[in-house]
């Protein structure tokens, strides 16, 4: 026979199986909509999420009014799905409508919301929630946490590193043109650097002939001249036959040192880069003390006479080709660092010279040459090439264009003369001078003058960054700009480097990346001959590489002025 349990019993049997819940206030009453239809869940579910914090939002059910559970698993949560294996549900009271989740680390996660329906046993102050666990589309969602983006490594500071130069075939190693000119005890050299090899130049003299397969550890050690000076002046001692030998070199610097390289092309062509001369001149210069030039004796006689409102300046001078640089100063000339507080009147003047100083003041002279200044060894002689006693004009009232020393009222000014009413019938107003042609002899002569043909002004080489010339990055656009410098920039296509960085340039970029195409869009444009346009490119970069964009700027700025 079937025992039924004790109330007691039965009531425990139902707490064990339901789940309880304990408000603090009252509880909503359920209502069943006419027709017996329940809609037991809830709708409108959102999800957003914010690095490690996720927000559900939804709408209640207007039927169920219990508290809503939030399930949340690591896998996907399908129909018909036991939820004993989920975590244990969250449970939110009715009419919150949304809960905060924080998760921990990135990944999937799927959410199911739950209604429930609560109802409270007869005779207790307990209540029973009924979960509806029908899971359909409407109540589940899954959010996607991605891992946080590592902070991007920051950029190295930038090398600035020389381009190599492409490979050529049979480049030249030797200077060419060699001129010789000789003066007295002075032989001019002159000749055409390498365009391959462009570091100094170096001058041998011997006194025997230097002839292709001699040594030239015995002879005294070359001169050093600088790539671009393409000539130099040498000082004879005696006379007699001296032998020059010019060799060209490249010169080059170790990545992360500071030492210079020099590779010397010791490569002897006769009648190329060698010349003999011979002089035949006395040694009567005089000997100045502190290592002066025996040039100083060579302008002697010098004599400063005051004539009406100038100073007339005569001298006479051994070789009247050799231009003279004329100084004048407040005090007494009379040693080379004497030139130091003077200051230079003309160069290249030719006797007698009028000079005009301001009156009122004592001034001592001195002619100089203008080759012993080039080569710093200047010669002062008192009472030869500098004055002994000084001179001075008067302040008085005659000088042009100062004031007197009286208050004598100012001339009245002169009419203006109107050639209308000086000359009847005229139109001053487009009266033309008629041009008087030139004679045959003047066109001639004009025509026969030989205008100096102006110094080309060699080009800078093309620079990159060193990163730019290094292995590929994972960058995209780093990628971009590499893939152009080691390509055609350093094949020197400057046609197609313009082509490929305004393409470069048209989307957005990095500052420093962006810095570096308009770098190397300027040098396009320098060697393909838009100088105004490169002049723009690197000012627009003075921020970011002020030294590189400073150094363009001059070589751009020179080549458009000559």
């Amino acid at each position: 026979m079937k025992v039924k349990a004790p109330l007691s019993a039965r009531f425990l049997t139902a707490l064990s199986l339901l789940a309880l819940s304990f408000p603090a206030g009252g509880f909503a009453q359920e209502t069943v909509p006419e027709g017996g239809v329940m809609a037991s869940y809830i709708s409108q579910l959102q999800a957003e999420a914010d690095n490690t914090t996720i927000r559900l939002t939804w709408k209640d059910s207007p039927d169920v009014r219990g508290p809503v559970y939030v399930y949340r698993s690591d896998s996907p949560i399908i129909p018909d799905q036991p939820l004993s294996g989920l975590q244990r549900p969250v449970a939110v009271p009715y009419g919150t409508e949304s809960y905060t989740d924080e998760v921990e680390g990135p990944g999937p996660f799927y959410y199911f919301i739950a209604a429930s329906r609560s109802s409270g046993i007869p005779g207790t102050r307990f209540r029973i929630n009924n979960v509806y666990n029908t899971i359909l589309l409407d109540n589940t969602v899954s959010v996607v946490i991605s891992p946080p983006k590592p902070e991007p490594e920051p950029e190295p500071e930038p090398v600035y590193v020389y381009v190599p130069e492409p490979e050529k075939e049979d480049p030249i190693l030797f200077i060419s043109d060699l001129q010789v000119e000789v003066r007295n005890n002075m032989v001019r050299l002159t000749w055409k650097d390498s365009p391959d090899a462009q570091g100094p130049v170096y001058i041998y003299r011997s006194n025997s002939p230097i002839d292709p397969g001699r040594s030239l550890v015995g002879l005294p050690r070359p001169l050093e001249v600088p790539y671009g000076v393409e000539s130099y002046i040498d000082e004879i001692e005696n006379s007699g036959t001296y032998y020059y030998f010019i060799a060209a070199s490249n010169a080059s610097v170790q990545p992360g040192s500071r030492l210079r390289t020099v590779d010397v092309h010791n490569i002897i062509i006769p009648l190329g880069n060698t010349v003999s001369v011979t002089t035949n001149f006395q040694s009567d210069f005089l000997d100045l003390a502190g290592g002066a030039s025996p040039f100083g004796s060579d302008i002697y006689a010098l004599r400063a006479l005051v004539e009406g409102e100038g100073v007339s300046i005569s001298y006479q001078v051994k070789d009247p080709f050799r231009n003279t640089v004329l100084y004048r100063s407040v005090q007494p000339i009379q040693q080379t660092t004497d030139l130091l507080k003077a200051v230079i009147v003309q160069s290249g003047i030719v006797p007698p010279f009028i000079d005009y100083p301001v009156p009122g003041i004592s001034y001592y002279y001195a002619v100089i040459f203008e080759d012993e200044l080039t080569r710093g060894s200047v010669g002062i002689s008192p009472g030869n090439n500098a004055t002994i006693r000084a001179v001075e004009i008067s302040a008085g009232n005659g000088r042009v264009g100062l004031p007197g020393l009286g208050n004598e009222m100012r001339a009245m000014p002169l009419p203006l003369m109107s050639l209308n009413y000086a000359v009847p019938g005229i139109d001053s107003f487009f009266e033309l001078s008629t041009p008087i042609p030139l004679g045959p002899q003047a066109a001639r002569a004009i025509a026969n003058i030989r205008r100096p043909e102006p110094k080309p002004v060699p080009l800078k080489k093309p620079r990159a960054f060193s990163q730019d010339l290094g292995e590929e990055s994972g960058l995209w656009e780093e990628q971009g700009l590499k893939s152009i410098v080691q390509g055609p920039f350093v094949g020197r296509d400057w046609q197609k480097v313009r082509t490929e960085l305004n393409r470069f340039l048209s989307l957005p970029r990095g500052g420093i990346t962006t810095a570096r195409a308009r770098f190397y869009l300027g040098q396009s444009l320098y060697f393909t001959g838009d100088y105004r346009e490169a002049l723009l490119e690197f000012l627009l970069i003075r921020d970011e590489f002020p030294r590189e964009a400073n150094e363009w700027i001059d070589a751009t700025l020179t080549q458009l002025i000559n």
